[in-house]
């Protein structure tokens, strides 16, 4: 029989000065392993930090939307990706693909921002015609230049842009070559040894093509500079790379229907250019979500991996891969909220010690803030005054929910 605690919540609930109402709402017992919600109610404030006491708590994530639908700027947004501008002031250009209409979109934000209205979005356009269908995209810096790295599905084709030397010009696109995956959606650009190395995986036929484009992505690309592996594994979507020591690592998910509740971990032993060595698989939930998106970041010999979820319930999965130890990986679901479902396109960035990003719902146009609390013990949350919060306890343990600061 499976032993249920239960945890007692000792909390300062309702904290009024002036005007300004801190309070929110939790539930008065709680299982170890269930989630719970607890649910903002303050009033008047702009900008709320919490202390949640929390040894014990998983990973915990804030979702809100910061935005109405916003038809006329996102059609089928796929993808996200944020830059930083001005680390002191916490600013950041997020750019957004779309599919439906080939064309690009782009957003001046910083990480104060609780709402964005339409005029704030800048639709670039389909630069030079060269977009088609694309799923994926990149922003690089090289020297003093931003470029743009475009994946488009229905050609296989990658396409280049170039910003010159600030993100808020016009690009201008360039063809690049094609691919020998078909159907490729996601891709990853790392560095090794004074090389630039691009891998797309493919939907289609199970390639992974491997891009050397030595020392600058302007090179010219031969077939020589191209290796098409064959993984074997059907459906493969995205791929996120992590050298370990001297060795590489890929870990790549699939959307076929009987491998989405798998990672796979692709082993190069030496180069990356070259056939990998070896693949081991990991099963990380029982369910069978709809992965569009992992996303992962590297601390030590850890390799944390997000995991968001298309389908309807809006499952948000979180993966710690001991890469000294594979027998300390853990798996985790982070939330479920049928309020963000849908989201393609997430780009996240990790800030001192806490995660943050954004997101677009591919059906209803509405932009979302993510904000992750740090996996490494960090006891601060900070929200605005119109999330709910959901959590999950490992031990029982007592704690304290209580506000220490807020902003008006």
């Amino acid at each position: 029989m499976k032993n249920i605690s239960f945890i007692i919540f000792y909390l300062l609930y309702f904290i009024s000065f002036s005007q300004k109402i801190i309070d929110f709402t939790i539930p008065d017992t709680v299982c170890i392993e269930e989630e719970f919600i607890v649910e903002n109610k303050s009033t008047e404030g702009t900008h709320f930090e919490w202390d949640f006491s929390d040894k014990d708590l998983e990973d915990s994530l804030f979702i809100t939307p910061i935005s109405t639908q916003l038809n006329n700027n996102f059609n089928e947004a796929v993808q996200t990706k944020i830059y930083p501008i001005d680390n002191q002031n916490e600013e950041f250009y997020a750019f957004f693909i779309n599919r439906k209409n080939s064309s690009l979109s782009r957003l001046k934000f910083s990480k104060k921002t609780n709402i964005i209205t339409s005029t704030e979005i800048e639709n670039i356009g389909n630069l030079g015609g060269k977009l088609n269908k694309a799923d994926d995209f990149l922003i690089h810096k090289e020297n003093e230049t931003y470029y743009i790295i475009a994946l488009n599905t229905n050609d296989s084709e990658i396409v280049l842009g170039s910003f010159g030397t600030s993100l808020s010009t016009t690009p201008s696109f360039i063809s690049l070559f094609k691919i020998g995956a078909t159907i490729p959606r996601r891709f990853e650009l790392v560095e090794d040894e004074g090389n630039k190395f691009l891998l797309v995986p493919s939907t289609n036929n199970n390639i992974i093509s491997i891009i050397n484009f030595r020392n600058s992505i302007t090179n010219t690309i031969t077939p020589s500079n191209i290796i098409n592996y064959n993984s074997q594994i059907q459906g493969l979507l995205n791929i996120h790379l992590r050298k370990y020591g001297k060795k590489w690592i890929g870990f790549c998910n699939s959307i076929n229907a009987n491998n989405r509740n798998t990672l796979y971990q692709i082993h190069w032993n030496n180069s990356l250019f070259s056939i990998p060595d070896s693949i081991t698989n990991h099963v990380f939930t029982n369910e069978t979500p709809y992965v569009y998106n992992i996303i992962g970041f590297s601390e030590n010999h850890l390799e944390k991996i997000f995991i968001f979820d298309f389908n309807t319930n809006g499952n948000v999965f979180s993966a710690t891969f001991d890469l000294s130890d594979n027998t300390k990986n853990t798996f985790t679901k982070v939330a479920t909220n049928n309020s963000f479902t849908r989201i393609v396109g997430i780009d996240l960035l990790k800030d001192s010690s806490n995660y943050f990003g954004l997101g677009v719902n591919f059906d209803n146009n509405i932009l979302y803030k993510y904000n992750f609390k740090d996996f490494l013990n960090n006891p601060f949350i900070s929200t605005s005054n119109t999330n709910s919060i959901s959590f999950k306890y490992k031990k029982s343990l007592n704690t304290t929910i209580s506000p220490v600061s807020y902003t008006h």
